[in-house]
């Protein structure tokens, strides 16, 4: 067994909308939102543009005060990676892969 590991997590990408539509308020400690990253792949010598949905859960102290996160914002963040596991009514495992942000900068694009 390692005695230190790391769980980190930087993500540059564009909020889009989720199963919720635009941003939402899970509970009262956590703002959540979906992030779209994409990188450019090639497949059968064809290019095209691979993107991941990443599900982002953040404090809303992390943010400025007076910032509403919408459709189209670029974000980056750092922070780590959540596993969670339930067992649905069916008695079938299901898990939710989520990043927890520590920290949230919004950036503009010219």
């Amino acid at each position: 067994m390692v005695k230190n590991s790391i769980n980190k997590i930087l993500l540059l990408g564009k909020i889009v909308r989720g199963p919720h539509k635009d941003p939402d308020r899970r509970d009262t400690d956590h703002l959540c939102f979906v992030l779209m990253t994409s990188e450019n792949r090639l497949k059968d010598d064809r290019p095209f543009v691979h993107e991941e949905h990443h599900q982002i859960e953040v404090s809303p102290s992390m943010l400025p005060p007076g910032t509403e996160l919408q459709e189209g914002t670029v974000v980056y963040l750092e922070g780590k990676i959540r596993t969670r596991c339930r067992t649905d009514d069916g008695g079938v495992k299901r898990y939710q892969t989520s990043v927890i942000a520590h920290s949230v900068e919004l950036l503009t694009v010219s």
